[in-house]
């Protein structure tokens, strides 16, 4: 087998397990009354620390019930506190990148030191929500590439 026909395989799988993730939170009812990065939503404060109940509002609002789970059925022992966009602007061009920050840092509070494709999957999204917050590309790319996560 190739190395295309390999990685053409493995795209169709990786593929194909997203899309049936998707489905299964598309399902839930928290998924579809999800809001986007974008929309108005009152945050804690950068470093108040956030009770699980509010934890729980916050997952409902974004669609992320899956993650509201997790949190729910083992609950991290030290209490959350976001830093906004650790190592990196709050705030560029007018426009806060707060929201994507805190949801980052939700994830990672959330997740255990042995899942690194748990963390990618979260720093690939903290891209993609800066990209959504400006509007465009060149600011999550270059986040990215540095390293900022």
């Amino acid at each position: 087998m190739t190395g295309r026909v390999a990685l053409g395989l493995m795209g169709a799988w990786w593929a194909a397990s997203v899309c049936a993730g998707a489905e299964e939170v598309a399902a839930t009812p928290v998924a579809a009354e999800a809001h986007a990065i974008t929309a108005e939503f009152e945050l804690p404060r950068v470093g108040e620390e956030v009770a699980l109940a509010r934890i729980r509002g916050i997952c409902e609002f974004y669609g992320l019930g899956r993650l509201w789970r997790k949190i729910e059925a083992d609950p991290p022992s030290t209490p959350f506190k976001s830093d906004g966009v650790t190592g990196w602007f709050d705030e560029w061009d007018g426009v806060s990148l707060y929201p994507a920050g805190f949801l980052h840092d939700l994830k990672y509070w959330a997740g255990y030191p042995d899942e690194d494709v748990e963390r990618l999957v979260a720093d690939a999204e903290l891209m993609v929500d800066v990209a959504r917050l400006l509007g465009s590309t060149p600011m999550a790319e270059t986040m990215f590439h540095w390293g900022d996560r």
